[in-house]
């Protein structure tokens, strides 16, 4: 969404607009909301999700508009229609994500003071499905910064240190995020770190309800019990987890993983 001189491929992002896309993600150019949202191109795409870059007509800045789109359970054809199809069986599945998809929107909105988590600006369903307007963060995951850059240990606890405070007034809050990884960690063009994609989260109050889904690599393992008890604490790993991935990133011992939960609950 930078305006660029010249045509072809983007010197910012990589976009190649000779690139045609078919199958299940929307066009480029497709309106939304009474012609408000244009969307751009794919910025990333889950299993429960698709996210199109866009810009707002109304207030004249980029933004980033996440669709629901849970590939197990619906199906779409953007040749033939806009409108999402549910597969044989899964309405159940697929409406219960629904749900929980707004309520995504509905918890990103009772945090839009703390300055590291991603800002939503709207949220509305259509096409038989949902939409959540988001703040545009411009820059990488966690995961790619530290592959290509390779920052020394302080240098990454230093550009956590905001986020650590300000996970610290989420759970003030009374929300649990229970999906921080490297790839929910975004690095900003200015070196602060954002924290999105809050579909696992769930109240403080009531942190007993399972994840409809785990990340596997840094779940915590609580998370893998029926009967396991999440707090706090379960945040606490899933931020210490991604040190320990750095540290393996550059080869230093497995035994780090429990060196860098320690230190995160120190800093807390």
């Amino acid at each position: 969404m930078r305006e660029i001189d010249r045509e072809g491929i983007c010197p910012h992002c990589g976009y190649d607009p000779a690139v045609f896309v078919v199958g299940s993600q929307l066009e480029e150019g497709t309106l939304l909301q009474n012609g408000r949202y244009e969307l751009g191109t794919v910025i990333g795409q889950g299993g429960f999700g698709i996210t199109y870059s866009a810009w707002d007509q109304v207030l004249d800045i980029p933004v980033a508009i996440k669709e629901y789109y849970p590939d197990c359970y619906c199906q779409r054809d953007t040749s033939e229609t806009d409108t999402v199809s549910t597969k044989p069986d899964c309405g159940g599945y697929y409406h219960l994500g629904l749900r929980t998809f707004i309520r995504e929107a509905r918890i990103l909105a009772m945090l839009q003071n703390i300055p590291t988590v991603v800002k939503v600006y709207d949220c509305f369903e259509k096409n038989n499905t949902a939409y959540i307007v988001m703040e545009f963060v411009r820059g990488e995951t966690l995961q790619h910064y530290c592959q290509k850059h390779h920052p020394k240990e302080q240098e990454l606890l230093k550009m956590l240190r905001n986020t650590i405070d300000d996970l610290i007034l989420v759970h003030k809050a009374g929300v649990l995020h229970r999906d921080i990884s490297p790839s929910n960690l975004l690095v900003q063009e200015n070196g602060t770190v954002k924290l999105i994609d809050f579909g696992a989260a769930a109240n403080l109050a009531i942190a007993e309800e399972k994840n409809p889904s785990l990340n596997r690599s840094f779940a915590a393992p609580e998370q893998y019990d029926a009967n396991g008890e999440q707090g706090f604490w379960t945040d606490v790993y899933g931020l210490a987890a991604p040190l320990s991935w750095f540290k393996r990133l550059n080869h230093l011992p497995l035994g780090t993983r429990f060196c860098a939960v320690f230190l995160i609950t120190l800093l807390f």
